[in-house]
C-alpha cells in the first residue's frame, strides 16, 4: 500500500493529479448541466462538443506538440540497461 502513494511525494506528479482532477470535473459537470443552461437539443449539443474535442486536440497537437518534441529533442537521453528486478529495487 505505501508504495501506491510513493508518486505523492513528488511535486511534478501532485500538480498534474490536481490539474487532471480538476479538469474531469469541469469537463463532466458542463457535460451534466450544459444542456439545461443552454436550452440545446440532441444534435447542437454533439456538434458543441464534438468542436470542444476537435479544439482540444489541434490545440494539444499544434501548439503544445512543438514544444513538448523541442524539448525532447534537446534533451540527452541515456540508456540504462536493467532487469526487471533491478528496476523494481531501484524504485
Amino acid at each position: 500500500m505505501r508504495r501506491s502513494f510513493a508518486a505523492f511525494r513528488r511535486p511534478a506528479f501532485v500538480i498534474v493529479a490536481i490539474v487532471v482532477a480538476t479538469y474531469n470535473f469541469v469537463f463532466f459537470t458542463v457535460l451534466g448541466y450544459g444542456p439545461v443552461a443552454l436550452g440545446l437539443g440532441v444534435v447542437p449539443l454533439g456538434l458543441v462538443f464534438t468542436g470542444w474535442g476537435v479544439g482540444l486536440a489541434l490545440g494539444i497537437l499544434v501548439i503544445f506538440g512543438r514544444r513538448i518534441t523541442a524539448a525532447a529533442s534537446a534533451a540527452e537521453v541515456e540508456a540504462v540497461e536493467a532487469t526487471p528486478e533491478e528496476a523494481m529495487a531501484a524504485t
